[in-house]
């Protein structure tokens, strides 16, 4: 595998840069064009003063056709479920915070499963709304960037002793990530550090070279690439590189590859189904696809009678209850689901007085996971019924939400909104709703279910389903090895045969064909530069146009520009176009996002990432727009503005 960094590179050049800005919040991160010289200098980091630009906002859809809901002071009733969750959640987290401190001062070092496993359930406990004390919270993050090992020293995140990578930089780049989804941006630049540092890693198959295995914190290969698909895919929402995207297909292909070979031999450790199931759903994989649903029914089979798991067999442990727990939570199943009830329960009734589980050398690791198998329970718990993630919609549907008060105060309302857009809003812990999906366009769609108590707080449940025949997605490109990979998802049931055809476009002719034959899951495909005839073509730009094909007939078509060349090279003659698109102080995610010349011609498009983020790669100096368009929110196109940035080295952007 060529070892040339990938990944969020940074700019770097004089020449035009051209700034952008939507105000009100539209656009939290302006985008940014620059135009470097052929041979440009080192690349130093430089700040940016973007300049005040006028805009034209997009207008928020209505709401004044949904029902106003008021609390009328009665406790919504709990189906299922117990009180004591969130109590016993922030106690675990406390104990966690408390240990992880401790050692910190006494150890002086890093340890992935020390501050890193802490990071990351603080961080999802943030993002459920428990208390999590900010010191505690800055000791942790120096713990994992400042001290000793940590990811901001000269390479990266490492034990204290020898020089095992693999456990230390996925378990860290995984905490970074779930910081930067649920927290802020404030260690976006150790997760794109650690994200690089792991891709390096990436071996022949996709998998991480492992290189430290200590059962049961460290199980080896799986874990590690799994983590480091979770850790790039975070990457890609937050900066829309689809490098990043590439090397999540390439592990997703090995992770695949393993859990295919457990269909008459399931792995005798529950970890291993665990993790795979982590990596499936980082990659975006819905319930519906076999290997999937397999995974889940194997966790579910090997519940125990007392409703916690074991690792390995025998007696239910907290470590292997809570990592069930969080993993069938990840895949959308709530308290209202028996199996998940029954498991909490077990961790209520096991967990001891100072919030922990044991007292064993793996206290932190054991922790860390029955807090995550408890801190995924939000003030409300919403569960619904109708629409699965990942699924194909057609005709009418009936939704059905419920929510419930985790602190026994009362649900006022749930609202249902598809791309941004409300449609339906009921009173109460209830919603159904008759959802007319036919006049939706082929493609993606979110759909948010939003439930409000009567303090103010709101659960969110996200799903994205798919309308018409659109099977393919996640499509990005890279260089590597000396030529262009295309990456994809192939979403289409099983019992559809199909097929993947890939055209290499060169100045509006066709000059080289590929087809594979479609299976569900990740596919590629690999250029070397040479047409049909085996020439070799020049490094420049071209277009990839692949096709989804059933029963002879092409039921959809992607494009996408690339240039045949270097990453290195690609930064030297090219620029980039990148920024965050917020609507209504809200991520926009899955929104159209165009890219104009002068003339307000369409040059190219993209569309958001869950992070609300876009990037236009290889695009030409000179002058642009860029123009929002969003279904029931109109259009917004940006002015135009150029600034002269000669002699200026400029480092990647982020919003913090």
């Amino acid at each position: 595998m060529n070892k040339e960094k990938r990944g969020m590179l940074v700019f770097a050049g004089a020449g035009l840069v051209i700034l952008a800005a939507l105000v009100n919040h539209a656009i939290e991160r302006p985008p940014t064009i620059i135009d470097p010289n052929i041979n440009p200098p080192p690349i130093e980091f430089a700040s940016l003063v973007p300049q005040s630009v006028p805009d034209v906002t997009p207008k928020a859809p209505r709401k004044d056709n949904l029902v106003e809901c008021t609390a009328s002071g009665t406790a919504t009733a709990r189906p299922t479920g117990d009180a004591r969750v969130r109590d016993s959640a922030q106690k675990g987290l406390d104990f966690l915070a408390r240990s992880t401190v401790r050692w910190q001062q006494t150890q002086q070092c890093y340890g992935c499963h020390v501050q890193a496993v802490t990071l990351k359930a603080m961080a999802v406990g943030r993002h459920h709304d428990y208390r999590v004390d900010q010191t505690d919270l800055e000791t942790v993050k120096y713990g994992m960037t400042g001290i000793a090992q940590g990811g901001s020293r000269t390479g990266g995140l490492r034990y204290s002793t020898g020089t095992f990578l693999s456990a230390a930089k996925s378990l860290g780049g995984s905490a970074f990530a779930r910081y930067d989804e649920w927290v802020n941006s404030a260690l976006t630049d150790d997760l794109i550090q650690t994200s690089q540092e792991l891709l390096e890693m990436q071996g022949e198959h996709g998998e991480i070279i492992n290189d430290y295995t200590h059962t049961p914190v460290a199980i080896g290969a799986l874990q590690d690439t799994v983590l480091a698909m979770v850790t790039w895919n975070q990457a890609y929402s937050r900066t829309a590189d689809d490098n990043w995207l590439t090397a999540v297909g390439r592990a997703e292909e090995y992770v695949r590859q393993v859990a295919l070979g457990w269909e008459n031999t399931p792995p005798y450790d529950i970890q291993s189904i665990n993790y795979a199931l982590m990596g499936f759903q980082a990659a975006n994989s819905g319930t519906g696809e076999r290997v999937v649903d397999s995974l889940i029914q194997a966790l579910i089979s090997r519940q125990n009678e007392d409703g916690g798991w074991a690792l390995q067999g025998g007696p239910s442990d907290a470590y292997a209850t809570g990592q069930t727990l969080y993993v069938l939570r990840l895949q959308g199943k709530t308290e209202t689901d028996a199996t998940v009830a029954r498991g909490t329960n077990w961790l209520l009734d096991n967990q001891n007085e100072d919030g922990g589980w044991s007292h064993s050398g793996r206290e932190r690791a054991e922790a860390m996971w029955g807090v995550l198998g408890l801190v995924s329970v939000d003030v409300l718990t919403l569960s619904v019924a109708g629409l699965e993630d990942g699924q194909h919609v057609s005709e009418v549907r009936e939704v059905l939400a419920e929510a419930f008060d985790n602190q026994g105060g009362e649900v006022v309302s749930i609202e249902m909104a598809v791309d941004d857009v409300p449609v339906q809003r009921q009173c109460k812990n209830k919603l159904v709703y008759q959802w007319n999906t036919s006049d939706l366009e082929p493609g993606p769609h979110i759909v948010d279910l939003i439930a409000e108590n009567s303090s103010g707080k709101r659960a969110r449940r996200r799903l994205t389903v798919y309308a018409g025949p659109v099977y393919l997605t996640r499509v990005g490109n890279t260089f590597d090895d000396g030529g262009t990979v295309i990456t994809l998802r192939n979403i289409a049931p099983e019992s559809l045969p199909n097929g993947v055809n890939l055209e290499i476009v060169h100045n509006e002719e066709v000059i080289f064909n590929a087809s594979r034959e479609g299976i569900q899951g990740p596919m590629r495909f690999f250029w070397d530069g040479k047409n049909n005839d085996g020439q070799a073509m020049a490094n420049d730009k071209y277009q990839a146009r692949l096709s989804f094909v059933s029963d002879g007939k092409v039921l959809q078509t992607e494009e996408l520009e690339f240039v045949h060349d270097t990453l290195t090279a690609q930064l030297a003659n090219y620029g980039q176009v990148e920024g965050q698109l917020r609507l209504d102080g809200e991520i926009g995610a899955n929104t159209m996002v165009e890219l104009l010349d002068g003339a307000g011609s369409v040059i190219t498009s993209t569309v958001t990432t869950d992070g609300g983020n876009y990037r236009f790669r290889n695009v030409q100096g000179g002058s642009y727009k860029v123009r929002v368009s969003k279904k029931g929110w109109g259009a917004a196109e940006m002015a135009m503005v150029v600034v002269s940035a000669s002699g200026m080295q400029v480092g990647a952007w982020h919003e913090h």
